[in-house]
């Protein structure tokens, strides 16, 4: 099954293998967690408090979800340059 942003653009999202690093940690496979995606949790952890903080309107939970969101944009430059996304 592929992501909806590789079908239409034919390029790799920035979460890409996200879901196999999640099922790979919960197994304690954590080579492959990290072969997957290693900011799997950090994004998973991001969208959760997005949502939390729009739901209780906590601004600390909004900047932090960012930062952590934009950590990951040098951490993709670097998977895409490397080919480093399975």
């Amino acid at each position: 099954m592929t992501c909806l942003f590789r079908f239409v653009f034919h390029f790799p999202c920035p979460a890409c293998g996200t879901t196999r690093a999640i099922l790979s940690f919960l197994r304690g496979e954590f080579y492959s967690y990290f072969y997957y995606n290693a900011m799997a949790l950090p994004l998973c952890f991001a969208t959760f408090l997005m949502i939390f903080s729009s739901i209780k309107n906590i601004k600390i939970f909004k900047v932090v979800s960012c930062i952590i969101l934009f950590l990951n944009i040098p951490y993709y430059i670097f998977r895409l340059t490397l080919c480093l996304i399975p």
